[in-house]
């Protein structure tokens, strides 16, 4: 097909009224020249032209049409149903009924007929190419006989259709337009955004299928590069994705193992947003450092000045440090983490969701040891596939529970993770901790309340310490700490005055009974003994990080000989998804 490249615009608006006025306007026009001028000087001679009048590709005429509309096989939706919308406004105006099809069918057809084609195309009969098109952008023109409709977005395919439309004239039943017709409009943006000296829109972003955070960073650089630069590009996640170069967006170890940081072992808090060969790629390990990635690359393309852009000279890298410096834990110490993971889903966060959160969290602080609380149902069984590989995590024996006859329960040993209130305990297995012995121990008559694990490590230097890890219930039930305390007793009985640390979510404040009982006995407070500390309350509402008015009912005591180095609430924008408990840990320097 031959493509013309004129770059004049008709001017719609106006066009029928010119037609109907044109006669009469000539005619006085004349009238008034001959009643100027006088006699004609018979030795003058008249040699100007009229204009001829403009060529006409008749669409409709006398309500027939030898047009067929062809809607391109890579169009949007949007396009389609405006396809539709044309053609019955044609009928309804003319009574010409075009033929609707597919660029496919009609490339096998092997019709010659002129045609009205919309939308991208792939055939080799078009020059339309909408997907390269920004999304303010349209464009209406003549190609040889036939009419080319494109444009970059739902809106710039109404406004195209409009002025097409103009054209449609319901009283003489016809629709004809200029063969030279050559209709756009042009967006303004603020860049002009190449990749390897490609127009950006004709990359895709492409994201980890197996992250939901990948995903959403994808949709916001998505956002962002739109806003900038027109630009709408397509995220498809790594299962959908053409093959083509494009934008990635990872958040796994998987794919982007070898593009984040090619010869060199990724950091735990490092994120990269750079060009690799062909491709763009935006990563990090987890959802914090994605997140910082996305965010950090937005940022600066926000921040571009006006002009020409080119992506590949676009190089990030960064580490994350969140709300209270989450990096590597102080020297010497053991990271003991506590997190109440909350048993029940919610409507802000899907199980798979938050199973993913929460690992990426511990993925990020790296705890050696992590006292588990509420571990239950289908978020428990999720999480702890994510962790087996990093930890081993520890489960109260089967006999242990099911001693007595709690009716609605399921007394199986397969269905042991949904027990209320199970208190796990996680050891990081390349923490250096060997594992001496563990057990556990509840209160029987109030046990979907009281839950109480204990494991006992070696550490690299051959020192025994415990881990007493615990769900309480409400203080009116009773004061499980001594229960708590009666446990470690029972444990020291065997392996002598070890230091212990007793965790969990505890269900009370600073000066309650239970904490004064636990205190009493010589234990302190980590939060109280840090020489760094961040956070209030623990309890929260999902979503909400606002510390302030939270409830501080969990926490992480160590015995007196023990110093603490850090104390951290882990409150910020990903742990606030998790569960309606923020999860704290505490680096602990073991005494003697």
């Amino acid at each position: 097909m031959k493509t013309r490249t004129s770059s004049r615009r008709t001017s719609v608006p106006g066009k029928r009224l010119l037609r109907a006025v044109a006669p009469i306007a000539s005619a006085i026009i004349i009238l008034f020249v001959i009643l100027s001028c006088g006699p004609a000087d018979p030795e003058v001679t008249d040699t100007s032209e009229v204009p001829a009048a403009p060529e006409m590709l008749k669409i409709v005429s006398g309500g027939v049409s030898s047009y067929t509309i062809v809607r391109g096989d890579e169009c949007s939706l949007a396009a389609m149903n405006l396809c539709m919308e044309f053609k019955r406004e044609i009928r309804g105006a003319t009574a010409a009924n075009l033929d609707l099809t597919s660029e496919l069918l009609w490339e096998r057809s092997g019709k010659s007929g002129p045609v009205i084609l919309v939308g991208e195309t792939t055939g080799d009969r078009s020059a339309v190419k909408s997907g390269k098109m920004r999304q303010d952008d349209w464009s209406v023109r003549a190609d040889g006989g036939d009419i080319i409709v494109c444009a970059g977005s739902s809106d710039a395919y109404s406004a195209a259709f409009a002025a097409l439309s103009a054209y449609i004239d319901a009283e003489t039943r016809s629709f004809a337009v200029p063969a030279d017709l050559d209709l756009g409009h042009t967006g303004e943006y603020r860049l002009d955004m190449t990749f390897n000296g490609k127009p950006l829109g004709e990359y895709e972003i492409v994201y980890d299928s197996t992250s939901s955070y990948a995903k959403e960073g994808a949709e916001s650089v998505a956002e962002s590069i739109g806003s900038a630069t027109g630009y709408t590009l397509k995220v498809r996640s790594d299962k959908q994705s053409s093959g083509l170069p494009a934008i990635f967006v990872f958040c796994s170890d998987g794919a982007a193992a070898g593009v984040l940081f090619p010869g060199a072992e990724r950091p735990w808090t490092a994120w990269s947003a750079s060009p690799r060969n062909e491709n763009y790629v935006i990563a990090g390990q987890n959802p914090y450092t994605i997140d910082a990635a996305v965010k950090m690359f937005v940022k600066k393309i926000a921040a571009m000045p006006a002009g020409e852009c080119e992506l590949e000279k676009i190089e990030l890298s960064g580490t994350v440090e969140t709300s209270a410096n989450a990096g590597p834990k102080d020297p010497g110490s053991v990271r003991v983490m506590t997190f109440n993971i909350m048993w029940t889903d919610t409507d802000k966060k899907s199980y798979t969701g938050r199973a993913e959160c929460i690992e990426g969290v511990i993925d990020l602080y790296r705890p050696d040891v992590i006292s588990f609380n509420e571990y239950y149902g289908n978020l428990a069984t999720m999480l702890t596939n994510r962790l087996s590989g990093s930890y081993t995590i520890i489960f109260p024996e089967y006999e242990d529970i099911w001693n007595g006859d709690f009716t609605g329960y399921t007394n199986s040993l397969e269905k042991l993770q949904q027990h209320l209130c199970a208190t796990p305990i996680a050891v990081r297995k390349d923490s250096g901790l060997e594992i001496i012995a563990s057990g556990f121990r509840y209160t029987s008559e109030k046990w979907w309340i009281h839950s109480i694990s204990w494991m006992v490590f070696k550490d690299r230097s051959g020192k025994l310490f415990g881990v007493c890890g615990n769900h309480y219930g409400s203080q009116d039930v009773g004061n499980f700490a001594l229960d708590t305390l009666a446990c470690i007793d029972d444990v020291k009985k065997t392996y002598g005055n070890i230091p212990f640390v007793i965790t969990g979510d505890l269900y009370f404040w600073s000066g309650d009974k239970g904490y004064k009982t636990i205190t009493s006995a010589g234990y302190q407070d980590t939060f109280n003994s840090s020489g760094r500390i961040f956070g209030g309350g623990s309890y929260h509402q999902v979503g909400d990080i606002v510390t302030g008015t939270s409830t501080p009912i969990d926490h992480i005591f160590c015995s007196s000989g023990c110093t603490v180095p850090k104390h951290h609430l882990i409150s910020d924008n990903i742990s606030k998804w998790c569960s309606d408990h923020f999860p704290i840990y505490a680096d602990i320097r073991i005494g003697n």
